[in-house]
């Protein structure tokens, strides 16, 4: 009270001291603004959401309810960031604003065991969550811009992956249609890092949302983890050129690029740099339960100058691996 009466103002401060505050992680914060940065440059907008949700919107098998809720409808905490983008998407269309493009980081808490509720019985992830609706450019005279889909949202999660330099090693894909969402998920060594696919029209109608919605879920544990056993490195810039090979394969309709992808590793590891896919046909020209694919090879020896011998020699051998693995036909 009296300093109060006396002035704060007034109070000499006989040492210079600074002080700073320091994150627990520092790589965890950097990563998150990297991806934050490159998800805004892309015209995407960070929502930050309520932790407390409903529990209407959950099956009630593992969620954490509140003992004591302020609110009757806000008596659990979210094990998902889905429903409350959902919401976000609501409120937009409801105002005329359709288009959106959103992204959040925030934190899932789940029953470890749905019938205990002790002290250290929980989940807590960390976790991204990307929604995408309406158009994804606005329109101009070069065009209406295109509306959301599956695939501008699947290259938004490639996009991060090899931002952050964890999709070298692969992605492998599933389809994983669960109650929410019909969609894949996504594999990085062994780890489940993303969920991703279309809302599905039951959960809209709940909502009253008529326009098709895309979600996006990466497990940002995860991608730590990943990010911990990926580490970036930096060599000379190749003196020798690089070779280019391009193969047509017809083969069964379930055969996945992945795998004719591993199959190439797997066959040539010295000189194979790339394999990329350039053409995607299907009709009734090839045939019933079949399709043909366009893969590109680029090899490259990084102590001398290939020969055409050496590049047709591993043709060659990428051919009879895929007809012995996949009977494939060569067009």
């Amino acid at each position: 009270e009296e300093l109060r009466i006396y002035g704060y103002n007034n109070v000499e401060d006989s040492t210079s001291k600074r002080y700073g505050v320091a994150s627990g992680n520092i790589e965890v914060d950097r990563s998150q603004e990297t991806v934050a940065e490159l998800l805004t440059g892309s015209g995407y907008n960070e929502i930050m959401l309520n932790s407390i949700s409903q529990s209407s919107y959950y099956s009630g098998a593992k969620e954490v309810t509140i003992l004591n809720p302020l609110n009757a409808d806000l008596n659990v905490l979210r094990s998902n960031l889905l429903y409350g983008a959902l919401e976000v998407v609501e409120r937009n269309q409801n105002h005329q604003r359709p288009d959106l493009k959103l992204y959040e980081f925030g934190r899932s808490y789940e029953k470890k065991n749905k019938d205990h509720d002790e002290a250290g019985q929980y989940y807590e992830r960390q976790l991204l969550g990307i929604t995408l609706s309406g158009k994804l450019e606005e329109e101009s005279w070069q065009g209406d811009g295109g509306n959301a889909s599956y695939y501008a949202l699947k290259g938004a999660v490639m996009q991060i992956f090899n931002r952050l330099g964890i999709g070298k090693p692969g992605v492998e894909e599933q389809d994983d249609s669960g109650h929410s969402l019909q969609g894949q998920s996504m594999t990085i060594l062994k780890k489940r890092v993303a969920v991703l696919g279309a809302v599905r029209k039951s959960v809209l109608k709940k909502f009253g949302i008529k326009s098709p919605v895309y979600y996006a879920e990466i497990n940002w544990d995860q991608v730590q983890a990943l990010l911990n056993v990926n580490k970036i490195r930096h060599k000379e810039l190749a003196r020798f050129p690089e070779v280019r090979r391009d193969l047509a394969l017809l083969i069964d309709k379930a055969t996945r690029y992945e795998s004719l992808r591993a199959v190439a590793v797997k066959t040539e590891k010295k000189i194979l740099k790339a394999v990329n896919i350039f053409d995607v046909y299907e009709g009734d020209k090839i045939g019933e339960g079949k399709k043909s694919y366009a893969l590109s090879f680029t090899f490259q020896d990084d102590s001398k100058t290939l020969t055409d011998k050496e590049v047709d020699d591993v043709i060659e051998s990428l051919k009879r691996a895929y007809i012995s693995e996949f009977g494939a036909e060569i067009r």
